[in-house]
């Protein structure tokens, strides 16, 4: 398991080199915030992007969960005040499901650790207990 959480997280780190440049682009004082228009630039990446790389992308960022909560302030912003209805729904959306990503991925985050602290001949009896946790979504977390 150690073996393939180590080759998929480099799949992962690849997959994330844009969203890695735009946090770097952030030039404000803080390191654990980020700029509007650093925002601005992961909401442009996550909607050219397809839903199923989000996962990836969030997971191999170390510095999503500083930046989630005010990612998610800046979408809400910019889907506040645009004029254009088209758009309003789109940022809408993305912010919706970027939420829902976000939880599921430290949720995801979580039971790795679970699984990873717990010894071997406790897998079994986790995977029994908690098999809807071990989804699809899980193993393409991982």
């Amino acid at each position: 398991a150690a073996a393939a959480s180590s080759s998929s997280s480099s799949s992962r780190a690849s997959g994330s080199s844009e969203a890695a440049e735009a946090i770097a682009l952030d030039d404000g004082s803080d390191p654990d915030s980020g700029s509007p228009e650093m925002f601005d630039n992961l909401a442009n990446i996550f909607l050219k992007r397809d839903q199923e790389d989000w996962i990836g992308l969030l997971a191999s960022s170390s510095r999503w969960p500083t930046l989630r909560v005010g990612f998610f302030a800046r979408l809400k912003q910019r889907a506040s005040g645009e004029e254009d209805p088209e758009e309003m729904l789109r940022l809408s959306r993305l912010l919706r499901l970027m939420q829902v990503t976000s939880t599921n991925v430290a949720k995801y985050t979580d039971l790795l650790s679970e699984v990873q602290d717990a010894g071997p001949e406790m897998w079994e009896g986790m995977v029994t207990q908690r098999r809807p946790e071990f989804a699809t979504d899980f193993f393409q977390f991982i």
